[in-house]
């Protein structure tokens, strides 16, 4: 699965042992969200740092597979989608990954804000997997 709830992943039987035991942080220059009238939006910080996408995995097929997690949009976000990443900082990477206490103060904080702009150009699929 691509996304998961935030609010629900403790609870949930598909993610609840990767919450508490399998987090990670998924390193991300932006990401593209589209709005109802199909325009297609970019996210990313102005500073040029990475942005830090909250994320579980799990063991498939003997394969590492991440699900990024997901909260209600905030700032720029809101009028393009109602959902947006969870993002971290890159000094809280340490504290996600190994602190499971910290998921009830990261789901609650305001996001970090984050930039937008439309974007009309082609995105690629092919992963090359």
């Amino acid at each position: 699965m691509a996304n998961a709830r935030s609010e629900s992943i403790k609870e949930k039987p598909t993610f609840r042992e990767s919450a508490f035991l399998r987090r990670c942080a998924i390193p991300a220059s932006g990401f593209y969200e589209w709005d109802e009238y199909k325009a297609r939006y970019k996210f990313f910080r102005t500073d040029e740092e990475l942005l830090w996408l909250a994320g579980i995995y799990r063991m498939e097929n003997g394969l590492k597979r991440f699900t990024v997690l997901t909260r209600e949009a905030a700032g720029p976000m809101i009028s393009v989608h109602p959902r947006m990443p969870v993002t971290l900082s890159g000094f809280e990477i340490n504290t996600w990954i190994s602190d499971a206490g910290f998921m009830d103060d990261l789901f609650r904080r305001e996001p970090r804000y984050l930039s937008k702009v439309q974007d009309g150009g082609q995105i690629s699929m092919d992963l090359g997997i």
